[in-house]
């Protein structure tokens, strides 16, 4: 307390002191045949003129000098221009996570992905979307079902990465043999998928990997496909995943949002769907929606 009676906060907070973090899967993957970036810190260095940029060649780094390959990549931020800090290395533009270098991510700066939802609307009026199990090389405690989704290749639009994740992870019929074949079965497929529609993106932090230097970005797109179109959409797993299957959704009775909605409406299931859908409606943001149908719907596993 000063002499005029005012309380002064010497500190807000104690010093930041993040933790240096580098996957070991980083760390033993750096082998004279590897592409993967040179897990040290001077590498950011060679790196230092590429920071946010969608046209310039990254390169890959091998043991023998004069022997780098290059490809192109895309290092934009959907939040715009990044800082760097004092020693050239990217600035995440969201966060301060605790952690700098790398983590688990293969490179410095925004890492981008995609997730894709292919849904349509059955006879029944049901909600049907296709959902894989993912974790072919996790522990089984780790696995989950999820929906198709990976990273952007490079030189790679986002719409194209999202259908690609669908058919490598969910489509892959393997009933289909040569090169020629495949890529006419692909094609197809996407005609009949047409434009996605973008349900959300940015910042993405779904497994807590991102650092100081290196963070996730993402976008997710859901295709609507005709219900009679159904049958060329034959589940079938593929890449890492374990299972593919159409699912439906359904009202989740034993949720405390479900039973609360059921006493409003007095037990009467039109007005239960009109609470329910308003309230949904009113809703904000897509988050806070998303948080909504997950404690409110709970999902079945279609076999046809």
């Amino acid at each position: 307390m000063n002499a005029n009676h005012f309380y002064i906060l010497a500190e807000l907070y104690g010093p930041y002191k993040p933790v240096k973090v580098v996957g070991l899967h980083l760390l033993r993957g750096y082998l004279p045949a590897c592409d993967w970036i040179k897990p040290d810190d001077e590498d950011v260095k060679k790196y230092a003129k590429l920071w946010h940029t969608d046209n310039k060649e990254d390169l890959i780094i091998h043991h023998d000098i004069g022997n780098d390959e290059k490809r192109i990549i895309d290092r934009c931020s959907f939040y715009g221009k990044y800082e760097l800090g004092e020693h050239g290395h990217p600035i995440n533009p969201i966060a301060r996570t605790g952690f700098i270098k790398r983590g688990e991510l293969y490179q410095w700066g925004p890492s981008k992905g995609v997730g894709a939802i292919l849904y349509t609307i059955n006879e029944n009026n049901e909600f049907m979307f296709l959902g894989v199990l993912n974790g072919r090389y996790e522990r089984p405690e780790d696995r989950r079902i999820t929906t198709p989704g990976g990273y952007v290749n490079p030189r790679e639009e986002f719409e194209d990465a999202a259908k690609r994740e669908l058919i490598e992870e969910g489509l892959a019929n393997k009933k289909i043999g040569g090169e020629e074949e495949k890529a006419e079965y692909e094609k197809h497929l996407k005609e009949l998928m047409g434009d996605g529609e973008v349900v959300i993106f940015g910042y993405h932090d779904a497994k807590q990997t991102n650092t100081d230097n290196s963070w996730s970005e993402s976008v997710t797109y859901a295709f609507r496909i005709d219900h009679k179109d159904l049958n060329k959409f034959e589940a079938a797993e593929g890449d890492d995943a374990i299972k593919a299957m159409w699912m439906t959704i359904k009202v989740d009775e034993d949720s405390a949002e479900v039973k609360s909605l059921m006493e409003k409406a007095m037990n009467d299931g039109s007005e239960f769907l009109y609470l329910l859908d308003t309230k949904i409606t009113n809703m904000f943001s897509i988050e806070e929606k998303m948080d909504f149908v997950l404690k409110t719907f709970k999902v079945n596993t279609l076999n046809f």
